[in-house]
């Protein structure tokens, strides 16, 4: 049932001499990740995309791998997207047909188009050296459709002044209504309402995130009005919607990021149960330093389980629990194999969880969160293993217990009991 895709932009530009190394290093972090689908921007590099199908054709074997600009003195789009799912036939489109694209995986012909794409006409600045654009694949999940749409914007460019930032935001305003008409193209209505959709990449946009104040800014607040209109149940920031206020989900840069940039956009279709947001996180492992020092990309990647839908599944839903005194008893279940169990709770201390579950390992089941950092767990003080499945955590002022294990078979009933330490 679960699925697990991203986004990342790598940085591999054109003629970089560490590409290859890179390539080589994400790959094996790509697989670790156990991506369903993942959407990378910025493969400039033919010696860097050359290594990334090579290493990971045998995973992902549906692969866009090379998108080119219409205009030859152009770089390519730099656009790749990486799938275990096979891609379906899409009709033939006059209009977003493009005579430059290389997927492998499928029998794409000229009749039998795979990936439609749009190269956007406006841009500014060292943006206009590429043919940045935006693409859109459809596969299966779960005997469902699943339309992706991908794409990299034009760049803000944090150190232009500010007439020049406003022209960038005029330039991806533009886009976004290139990226609507492909939408509006792919789905029409009836589709955009009965199949799940998701839209992923570099957009750019700086998504400010506040916990008294607004959740985005106006250009933040354009892009889901235009793309939300076209879905009858509206389009949906993943992050936005399932990760605590506390945590800004910042990805830029990777060294000490200060900014979103980096999206996962999903509308849920009318079909019940929904497809849902289980966990969504920053995937800091895709940049990290490979040779000690020097992160792989200034981005850090973004990861999205998705399963069917139950009451519970993320954060923003999360069963509410009283900080324990002297002790309390949860029941829960998750009812999708793979699927997720969000628990909320305030109150700073110490405490002892113990999970149980007929057919698991507890202490595979189990991970705990700071409210500001919904991507990385906290760490056990003892992790109970020899005593009783028990574990103690030193919690926060607001702290989330998740109990499943995405990417896996995992469903039934379990119990969960805390008390103070």
């Amino acid at each position: 049932m679960s699925l697990r895709v991203g986004t990342f932009n790598a940085r591999f530009l054109p003629h970089l001499p560490s590409n290859t190394r890179r390539a080589e290093v994400l790959s094996d972090r790509i697989h670790e990740g156990r991506y369903d689908l993942i959407v990378l921007t910025e493969v400039f590099s033919a010696r860097a995309r050359r290594v990334l199908v090579e290493r990971l054709a045998h995973a992902y074997p549906w692969c866009v791998r090379y998108i080119g600009s219409r205009w030859i003195v152009r770089e390519d789009s730099g656009l790749m997207v990486l799938s275990r799912l096979p891609f379906e036939t899409l009709p033939a489109s006059a209009e977003f047909g493009h005579p430059r694209i290389r997927a492998s995986g499928s029998s794409a012909t000229a009749d039998r188009q795979h990936v439609w794409f749009v190269e956007y006409g406006d841009c500014a600045s060292s943006d206009c050296l590429a043919g940045k654009g935006a693409g859109y694949v459809r596969v299966r999940y779960n005997g469902r459709p699943l339309n992706v749409f991908f794409t990299h914007m034009q760049a803000a460019y944090d150190y232009h002044g500010s007439r020049r930032q406003a022209r960038t935001r005029q330039v991806r305003s533009a886009q976004l209504r290139q990226l609507a008409g492909l939408v509006r193209a792919a789905l029409g209505t009836s589709r955009a309402g009965a199949e799940h959709t998701l839209i992923l990449g570099d957009l750019n946009v700086d998504g400010i995130r506040s916990s008294t104040g607004p959740a985005g800014g106006s250009e933040w607040t354009e892009m889901l009005s235009l793309l939300g209109s076209l879905f009858p149940r509206g389009l949906t920031d993943v992050w936005d919607r399932h990760a605590p206020a506390g945590d800004p989900g910042h990805t830029f840069p990777a060294w000490d990021p200060d900014a979103r940039r980096d999206y996962v956009l999903l509308s849920a279709s009318d079909q019940d149960p929904a497809l849902a947001v289980h966990h969504v996180a920053l995937d800091r492992d895709l940049a990290k330093p490979y040779n000690g020092t020097a992160h792989l990309s200034d981005h850090l990647g973004i990861s999205v389980d998705l399963n069917l839908h139950q009451p519970g599944c993320h954060p923003l839903d999360a069963h509410r629990v009283e900080w324990p005194s002297n002790g309390a008893l949860l029941r829960g279940a998750i009812r999708h194999p793979g699927g997720l169990q969000w628990f909320a709770l305030n109150g700073r201390g110490t405490v002892d969880v113990r999970l149980a579950m007929d057919g698991a390992l507890p202490n595979r089941l189990l991970a705990v969160y700071a409210a500001e950092d919904i991507s990385r767990p906290l760490v056990a003080v003892s992790d109970g293993a020899g005593d009783n499945g028990t574990s103690r955590y030193v919690l926060p002022a607001e702290s989330f217990l998740r109990v499943g294990k995405p990417r896996s078979d995992l469903s039934g009933s379990f119990s969960l009991r805390l008390a103070r330490a």
